[in-house]
């Protein structure tokens, strides 16, 4: 084979290597949750809390991605009208705590960026139970139960 052939040939692999590789356009789709899940996620315990210098209690919450998306821990319990410092804990992954009512109405809503973490000052809403959920992953079960007394 000719030097020249080789060469084109080497070229012509290369560049269809870097076209299928990338230059495509990429697209994030989100959709928001049809109805509030009435299960929380297996893997669940109760969340400690502690009292922070401002008062409120603090807990932490971590988003696992592996081996499965979930809260840990999935189930908080709190009482109602006290202020609690929720230290969100992000993984490998986008996540969001939100907490719907019974109605569907959202009484927070926190996104969570990648190998992030956040401190957020909650307010715990009046008796009953709440259904946490992310919203990326609650079809595969990154759901808990908030809890207040």
């Amino acid at each position: 084979m000719k030097k020249g052939a080789i060469f084109g040939l080497i070229t012509g692999a290369s560049l269809a290597l870097v076209l299928a590789c990338g230059g495509g356009e990429s697209t994030t789709t989100t959709s928001s949750p049809t109805q509030v899940p009435t299960k929380a996620a297996e893997t669940s315990s109760a969340a400690s809390t502690t009292a922070s210098s401002s008062g409120a209690a603090d807990i932490t919450i971590e988003m696992q991605d592996l081996p499965g998306y979930a809260y840990l821990p999935a189930d908080i319990e709190m009482n109602a009208g006290e202020t609690y410092n929720i230290r969100l804990v992000g993984s490998a992954e986008f996540h969001t705590w939100s907490v719907a009512d019974a109605n569907g109405d959202w009484i927070a809503n926190i996104s969570i960026n990648p190998n992030a973490e956040q401190t957020v000052s909650f307010t715990a809403p009046a008796a009953g139970t709440y259904e946490i959920i992310c919203l990326p992953h609650q079809a595969t079960g990154m759901v808990g139960t908030l809890t207040v007394n």
